[in-house]
Formats: structure tokens, C-alpha cells, sequence
């Protein structure tokens, strides 16, 4: 089987002088700004003309562009990457071959078991993401940005969550800057159960305030939730153990992603075995695998929880002796093939929802995205 082409940009990174910086360099002084900067206003699409410099709420603006560095502008075809582009190259791919749709993809820090590298979340987020924008053939791929709602654990290190204010604040400066940046339609999805109430919410805000300028903002869950559930009740019928943090499916899409990156430690396959998820897992065509029990289908109750209380809620009987290893379910039966059916499962339904969204008007498109309980 042919694996997925490895990503050179590793997700969350910042190339600098042949290096990669790690994104929370960059992101951890967003988060500062983002607790104590105003939010644009609406009217604030269209930046006010004026001299070079940033403007009164820290927008930059300057002069119209050189036609000539427009004209001659050879974007690569096949590169959906953002970051992988110049300020040249995506001008010319918003405003002269149309991509005007930006994806932010929320991944997410954490430990995933012994066999799994704690990038995961975001990894899985930029690959499944790239697809998505190619498949679409309008859209392109914004920083995925590596944190979304946990916390640290110090007896399984590697966490790094942020609060639930947070979270939605850095999703809107970003959303908000890439209207700016001249893009007509933001899609906010993640990758981790924990922030999926609060895109979604962010999604119905936003929406509401853009779509009167003729910009969208929406959320989907089909990458997500419905993914989720569909792959695990697969799994299910075709006789592999449920897992809901670190088994099959969490470790397969590593596998069929990773390329020459080790993400997987495979000599650590044999023995990936953790605690049993909760009782009743799966029992409902799959759902529930995420621990903390938000999900874009989750209660609405998407909290900071943190790890060292995410074990409780993930394993069957907190009475019985525990493996404790940081996988809840069985990851033993992993292999790239698997990622790639869930993966082109996650590309599918996100094409799809994302395409019927927009063909909404906005109130509808919200309402059919909008999250119910079904304690994922």
C-alpha cells in the first residue's frame, strides 16, 4: 500500500535557517495578547487606508501591492500550505485562482501511550487537513495550532492544555485575522475532544457577525464526531478491540501519516496494550472514545480537565489493578492501512459537511453542526 506523502512542514513548527522552532514559541505569546487585545469589530474586514504601520488595534496596513511582483507570482500547484508559501503566491491564490476558503485545524499536545509520539493530535490535524483543502480545490491550510483544552500530568508528561477562554480567544484572532488576510470562508475544526462546544459556539458568534459582509465562519464536526463514531463501529463489527485514547485508531493514523518521521515507536507495538475503556463503550455504534467527554457531540461541557483525572473516566473499574501505561484500549493490531481507511473517512465526511455548511444560510448551517450529548 502506498502511504501518504510525508508532510515537510511538520504541524505547529516555524522554519527558521533550515530549523524548526517548535510553534509554542509563536503561540505562547498569542495567548498573552489574546486575554488582554480587543477583538476587531466587524467593520474592521476592509482595514482603513493610511500610511505604512499598524493601526490603533494592532492591524497592519500599507500601500496596494506591487502589481508586478502579483503578476509574476508562480505559486506552486499542489502546495495548500500557507506557511509553505510567499506573501506573493497566496495573493494570487486568494484573489486570482480562487482559494478563498482557509481551514484551521485545531491539533492538540499530549501523551498518547509509550508507542506514540505526544505531537499526535497536531500531526493527524495538518495531514487530514492538507487533504481536505486539495479535495475541496478552493480552500487552503492555515498553522494548525497545537493546543486545545487538558492540562499537564507529571507521572505521564507531555501535556500542555490551555483554558477553555484562551482556546476560543486565539480561534477567533485567528479566524479573524485570515478575513483580513483576504479569505471568504474560515472552517474551524479539531482534532481533540476538548474546545469542540467551543468552536462550534465561536463559529455561531462569528457567522453572525461576518456573514452580513458576505464572509462565512463554520464549524464542522464531520472530521471528528461522525469519523469517529463510524470508524469505531467498524472497527467493532470486524472484530478489532475498542481503544478510545492511544489504541488502533489514534496510532494507526500515525502510521499511515508519519512517513520517515518514527511517530510510532513499532518496536512498542507488541506490548500496546492499556486499561479497558469505560463500560458501555461502543455500545451505541462507537461513540465515546474521546475521555474527557465533550467532543463536537459531547455534552457541551468541553472543560479543562486534566489528565491525571482523564484515566478515571477512560478506564472500566477504577477497583482493579491498572496497567496504567497511558493507552485506554488496545493498540496492538495497528497498522497504516487502517489509518488510511479512517483517514480518508475523516476527508470524506469533512468535504462533505463543509460543502452543505456553506450552501446553508447561516442560521441553518449552524443548527446542523450543532453539538447534542452523546458523552464522547
Amino acid at each position: 500500500m502506498k502511504q501518504h506523502k510525508n508532510l515537510n512542514m511538520i504541524a505547529g513548527s516555524i522554519p527558521l535557517a533550515g530549523k524548526l522552532l517548535p510553534g509554542a514559541l509563536l503561540l505562547g505569546s498569542i495567548f498573552a495578547v489574546a486575554q488582554t487585545a480587543p477583538s476587531p469589530s466587524a467593520t474592521s474586514v476592509v482595514p482603513p487606508q493610511g500610511g505604512q504601520g499598524y493601526g490603533a488595534q494592532g492591524y497592519r496596513t500599507s500601500p496596494p501591492p506591487n502589481p508586478t511582483l502579483i503578476k509574476d507570482a508562480n505559486p506552486p500547484k499542489d502546495v495548500v500550505d500557507i506557511e509553505l508559501l510567499t506573501w506573493p503566491e497566496l495573493y494570487k491564490k486568494i484573489h486570482e485562482e480562487g482559494k478563498t476558503t482557509a481551514i484551521v485545524f485545531n491539533g492538540d499536545t499530549e501523551q498518547r501511550g509509550p508507542q506514540d509520539v505526544i505531537g499526535g493530535h497536531s500531526f493527524i490535524a495538518h495531514g487530514t487537513a492538507e487533504l481536505i483543502a486539495k479535495k475541496l480545490g478552493n480552500a487552503l491550510v492555515a498553522p494548525v495550532l497545537p493546543f486545545a483544552l487538558g492540562g499537564a500530568d507529571p507521572n505521564h508528561p507531555g501535556g500542555l492544555g490551555i483554558s477553555a477562554d484562551t482556546f476560543t480567544a486565539v480561534n477567533q484572532e485567528v479566524a479573524e485575522q485570515l478575513i483580513r488576510n483576504g479569505f471568504k470562508n474560515i472552517v474551524l475544526i479539531g482534532d481533540h475532544g476538548g474546545g469542540q462546544k467551543q468552536l462550534h459556539d465561536l463559529a455561531l458568534k462569528l457567522d453572525a457577525q461576518y456573514s452580513p459582509q458576505g464572509v462565512r465562519v463554520i464549524y464542522t464536526d464531520g472530521p471528528y464526531t461522525q469519523s469517529n463514531n463510524e470508524f469505531d463501529a467498524w472497527l467493532a463489527q470486524n472484530g478489532y478491540p475498542p481503544s478510545a485514547h492511544g489504541g488502533i485508531p489514534d496510532t494507526s493514523e500515525l502510521l499511515y501519516l508519519e512517513g520517515n518521521n518514527n511517530w510510532v515507536r513499532k518496536e512498542l507495538l507488541p506490548t500496546a496494550l492499556g486499561d479497558p475503556p469505560r463500560p458501555g463503550f461502543g455500545s451505541d455504534g462507537g461513540g465515546g472514545r474521546r475521555p474527557d467527554g465533550s467532543g463536537a457531540n459531547g455534552a457541551g461541557q468541553a472543560s479543562a480537565t486534566t489528565a491525571t483525572d482523564a484515566p478515571q473516566r477512560q478506564h472500566s473499574d477504577s477497583g482493579t489493578p491498572r496497567i496504567n501505561n497511558g493507552i485506554t484500549g488496545d493498540a496492538r493490531r495497528s497498522t497504516a492501512e487502517l489509518g488510511k481507511r479512517f483517514i480518508d473517512l475523516k476527508v470524506d465526511n469533512g468535504v462533505a459537511q463543509i460543502k452543505q455548511l456553506l450552501s446553508q444560510p447561516p442560521q441553518q448551517a449552524i443548527a446542523s453542526a450543532s453539538p447534542t450529548p452523546t458523552g464522547r
